[in-house]
C-alpha cells in the first residue's frame, strides 16, 4: 500500500531534524567562540526551520484531506447520475412474430369453426366440442392479444383466405357429414398447433411467449386427445353436400 504524501514528506524531515538536533547539542554543550559558557547560536535557527518544516506537513495534510473529500464527492454524484438500470427484457424475434401471427389465424379458424358447429353439428358430443374450443381459444385469444401488445408485434386483424377457405370447406356439408369433416378440421388444426407451440416453448426469444406456449401446450393436447375420441365413433360414410 502506497502511504499517504503527507507521510512520506515528514520521514525525510524527521531524519534532517534528528541530524540536526544531535548537532545542536553539541553546539550547546560547547562555549561560544568568546569563551563566556553561553551556547551557540545554531539552537536558534533549528528552531525555526523545525516550525518550517512542520507547518509544510500540515499544509500537505490539509491538502491530502481536500483530495480524499473531493474523490468522495464525485463518486457520491456518479452513484446518483448513474442508476443501476434492470437488464431488458430480450427483443422479440422474427420467428416470435410468426408465431404471434400464425397462432392468432389458427384462434380465429378455431373459433369461426366452433360457432358453425354449434348451429349445424347433428351430435351433441360435437356441440360439445365446439362449446369446448370456444371457451378455451377465447381465453387463448385473449392472452395473444396482451402478450403481442406488449411486445409490439401487430397481428391480423381481418380474416384472411385461410380462414375462410377453413370455414367454407366445412359449411358446404349438412348432418353427419358436417360432423365428420368438423371433427377432422380440428383435430389436423390442433396436430399443426402442438407442433408450433412445442417449437416455441423451446427455441423462442421472447419469455413471455415462451412461458405462454409451454402453458397452452397440455390444453392443446387435451383438445387432441378429445377429437380423436369423437372421431372414432364417427360415421364414415360421404353424405350429400349442402
Amino acid at each position: 500500500m502506497t502511504p499517504p504524501r503527507s507521510v512520506t514528506r515528514v520521514l525525510p524531515v524527521l531524519l534532517v531534524l534528528s541530524i540536526t538536533g544531535a548537532a545542536c547539542q553539541h553546539a550547546y554543550d560547547t562555549e561560544s567562540p568568546d569563551g563566556d559558557g553561553t551556547p551557540g547560536t545554531q539552537r536558534v535557527l533549528v528552531t525555526v526551520d523545525e516550525d518550517a518544516a512542520l507547518r509544510e506537513v500540515a499544509d500537505d495534510e490539509a491538502d491530502d484531506a481536500l483530495v480524499v473529500d473531493a474523490l468522495m464527492v464525485e463518486a457520491i454524484a456518479i452513484s446518483i447520475a448513474e442508476p443501476t438500470l434492470p437488464e431488458a427484457a430480450p427483443i422479440a424475434s422474427e420467428a416470435d412474430r410468426a408465431f404471434v401471427r400464425t397462432t392468432t389465424l389458427d384462434i380465429e379458424i378455431e373459433l369461426a369453426l366452433a360457432a358453425s358447429a354449434a348451429k349445424n353439428a347433428e351430435r351433441d358430443d360435437v356441440k360439445a366440442l365446439a362449446g369446448m374450443m370456444t371457451q378455451d381459444h377465447t381465453a387463448a385469444a385473449a392472452e395473444l392479444e396482451a402478450l403481442a401488445d406488449a411486445n409490439h408485434i401487430p397481428v391480423p386483424v381481418d380474416r384472411n383466405d385461410r380462414v375462410a377457405r377453413t370455414v367454407a370447406n366445412v359449411e358446404q356439408w349438412v348432418g353427419r357429414r358436417f360432423d365428420r369433416i368438423y371433427v377432422e378440421t380440428v383435430l389436423a388444426e390442433h396436430v399443426a398447433a402442438i407442433e408450433s407451440f412445442r417449437l416455441q416453448a423451446e427455441n423462442g426469444t421472447q419469455p413471455g411467449l415462451r412461458s405462454w406456449a409451454a402453458q397452452r401446450l397440455p390444453t392443446l393436447e387435451k383438445h387432441l386427445q378429445h377429437t380423436q375420441k369423437i372421431l372414432a365413433q364417427l360415421p364414415s360414410e360421404p353424405i350429400a353436400q349442402r
